[in-house]
């Protein structure tokens, strides 16, 4: 029979904050290598968990799709094999979240969306964390660079998101934006030079004048640029564009293309913006035109930038610790009633050097019980250390007092 094992996990995010918690008996969900955490969202076909690869300690973000409700939208099976194609295609560039594997369960009836795992939240929410719902333009002007960065590969490869949002770009501790959700986005004929498309099915609030107006056949790049304009005028001004009562009511407002900015907005950024949302395709900037924008080259923000310090991580905290440990205290068990030939439990396998460290220690008044094991988490932000190998788990490894340590990323 398998040891029961207490592990401590103390939580050393805040100062003055020491969370312990302490696990029996049966070990965390996983899947694959994978331990899952809580549930971060939800969509239409399941729902999406944390979690961390126990190979590498890398976290994760799982879509975990339940394939009953996938077959019952209409197209649904087409969809989600869309996105997962388009998402396979787009793996190369930093502002864009990269899929990692696809996992199918037959037994279950399920399928496993793994992906990059960004833990500072969305834009929308870095927003709504600040007063008046409005970021500082240095934050702003970071966040858009990278954003038009991450769009140009995009297009590049011959893909439009459309649906281009605040809630749809996702930031990370250090500051690094990553367009999300692919699920509405379309591939553009490769034989074809041109990027008209006739269909989209994004946010109300942030489509552009075609759409509106029920024009059939328009630019998807165009289509793309009104929605990272709109997107601008939300991050300086705090709230969007155009507002309405109904869908109709916000749509005739659209296709007017009747907007306002206010006074206290700096005219080179008024500027940007007013081009971005030209109501003609045709006279509404490209990508290229963005980029050689004075504002967007300007480096006036570039001091503020550099002073800014790293962002929360929204989940490190809440979600994944307590699973952690169950893990741990669930691999440290069975290690113990079967440890395997090289003295190392499959959980720790490899070195890493970022993010922030697990310590395991042997206290000295229990050095020949695993009950007296501990795991730390303490943020190491920006400084990096080289760590073991491996890390032993029994006694002949381990002496009284020492730690060893490994990271989770």
């Amino acid at each position: 029979m398998k040891k029961s094992v207490s592990v401590v996990v103390e939580n050393d995010l805040h100062d003055d904050d020491n969370v312990q918690y302490k696990s029996r008996g049966k070990g965390p969900k996983r899947v694959h290598q994978y331990v899952l955490g809580e549930q971060l969202g939800e969509g239409s076909f399941g729902k999406v968990r944390e979690a961390i690869d126990s190979r590498t300690l890398k976290r994760v973000a799982i879509k975990i799709i339940k394939k009953r409700l996938l077959r019952k939208v209409k197209d649904g099976e087409e969809i989600l094999k869309n996105e997962i194609q388009i998402m396979k295609k787009l793996k190369q560039h930093e502002n864009v979240i990269k899929l990692i594997e696809v996992i199918h369960n037959e037994e279950k009836d399920k399928m496993y969306i793994v992906e990059e795992f960004a833990g500072a939240g969305s834009l929308q929410q870095l927003i709504e964390s600040n007063p008046n719902n409005r970021l500082p333009l240095s934050d702003v002007h970071h966040f858009f660079k990278q954003l038009i960065e991450g769009l140009e590969y995009i297009h590049n490869q011959g893909v439009i998101h459309r649906d281009i949002k605040p809630a749809n770009l996702m930031i990370t501790p250090d500051r690094v934006l990553k367009i999300s959700d692919f699920g509405v986005a379309c591939m553009l004929d490769k034989f074809s030079n041109s990027n008209m498309i006739s269909q989209s099915f994004g946010s109300p609030a942030f489509q552009s004048p075609q759409i509106a107006m029920g024009i059939k056949n328009f630019s998807g790049f165009k289509l793309d640029i009104w929605a990272a304009g709109v997107t601008l005028y939300v991050l300086v001004v705090g709230k969007p564009p155009f507002e309405g009562g109904n869908i109709f009511q916000l749509y005739e407002k659209i296709a007017q293309c009747s907007f306002e900015i206010p006074d206290w907005v700096d005219d080179d950024i008024r500027d940007l913006i007013q081009n971005m949302m030209k109501k003609s395709e045709e006279e509404r900037f490209s990508i290229n035109q963005i980029k050689e924008h004075h504002w967007y080259k300007t480096e006036r923000y570039l001091e503020s930038q550099n002073a800014t310090c790293q962002l929360i991580d929204r989940w490190r905290s809440s979600s994944l610790l307590p699973y952690i440990e169950k893990a741990v205290a669930n691999l440290l068990s069975s290690h113990t009633t079967n440890p395997s030939q090289n003295g190392e439990p499959p959980f720790f396998r490899h070195s890493y050097t970022s993010g922030s460290s697990l310590s395991v220690s042997l206290p000295p008044q229990q050095q020949n019980q695993m009950n007296g094991w501990s795991l730390t988490d303490e943020s190491k932000q920006s400084r990096r250390t080289s760590l073991p190998a491996s890390l032993p788990t029994n006694n002949s490894h381990l002496q009284s007092g020492q730690q060893q340590q490994c990271t989770i990323l």
